[in-house]
């Protein structure tokens, strides 16, 4: 599981690790949080008038989020391995248990931006991960 740091080079390294081991079957799945954009000045209480369709820019996120894991896809299928991706927007626990449902998997590895700039330190998706499915839960964290 991962989004802006497909590219990430400690992600790369982890999962070429995995490929070198033997057969890898690998689905990336990359969670696209919604956007929220204030609709209203909160020290007044007036709407505000930004300019800025917030769908278009959902579309704009997903269309980015989607040619990185096109690009993240295409590093490691020349190593044999199988893979696989999906861009999804909603909670990443979900999609996963979505995806636990549909086939079996070894592990999930969750990259994610370093604590303070990533959403999913804040909500604990490790952790939750962890609770919610039995296996084993990678966490890889950009380093810059």
């Amino acid at each position: 599981m991962a989004n802006q740091t497909l590219d990430d080079p400690i992600l790369r390294e982890t999962v070429r690790h995995r490929c070198e081991q033997g057969e890898v079957d690998l689905h990336v799945l990359v969670p696209q949080p919604r956007r929220i954009l204030p609709f209203c000045d909160p020290m007044m209480g007036v709407p505000l008038d930004i300019g800025i369709d917030t769908a278009f820019l959902e579309i704009q996120d997903a269309e980015e989020a989607a040619d990185r894991l096109t690009a993240f896809l295409s590093r490691f299928a020349p190593l044999g391995a199988t893979v696989t991706g999906e861009v999804v927007s909603g909670d990443p626990v979900a999609h996963t248990r979505r995806l636990l449902g549909a086939r079996p998997f070894d592990e999930i590895i969750v990259s994610a931006l370093p604590n303070g700039l990533a959403r999913w330190f804040r909500i604990d998706l490790t952790a939750r991960l962890s609770r919610a499915f039995a296996l084993p839960v990678v966490g890889v964290a950009r380093l810059v």
